[in-house]
């Protein structure tokens, strides 16, 4: 069986890295990373993750524009690539906002290392979601 991917995008280099040496071990994943939004569509078109944790406050395109890019999407299989917010506690009516815009869940920063592999682990492994059926296509199609 091969290894589910995940793809993690946050401005925070060591966020990143922690988030990506706790999911390796607990889940024996792929983790691959994003700094900014636009990397991290470029990736996913790529790298097709079969996740993506996605930082809501980033410099050049913020998750927020990431996710209504990849959720209007004429992409299927990008369009359906189920997405884990990150977000800061204090940030409650963003919440709400993303929860609207048809994510899996979110995980609150600082992150609670259990609570995150879960959130993770059910999303990744009872939601039944390969990114292999199609081709994704290429940047130009999403207008960036």
């Amino acid at each position: 069986m091969k290894k589910k991917k995940i793809l993690i995008v946050d401005d925070d280099k060591h966020m990143r890295l922690m988030m990506a040496v706790q999911l390796k071990k607990a889940l024996n994943v792929d983790c691959i990373e994003a700094e900014n939004g636009k990397e991290a569509i470029a990736k996913m078109l790529v790298e097709k993750p079969d996740l993506v944790l996605l930082d809501v406050y980033m410099p050049e395109m913020n998750g927020i524009q990431v996710l209504n890019k990849i959720r209007s999407s004429s992409i299927r299989a990008l369009k359906e690539i189920p997405v884990i917010m990150l977000t800061g506690a204090s940030d409650k009516p963003k919440v709400m906002q993303i929860l609207k815009m048809g994510v899996s869940g979110y995980i609150v920063k600082p992150v609670n290392s259990r609570e995150a592999v879960e959130k993770v682990e059910n999303v990744l492994f009872r939601q039944g979601y390969s990114g292999d059926d199609e081709d994704l296509g290429d940047l130009e199609s999403l207008n960036l």
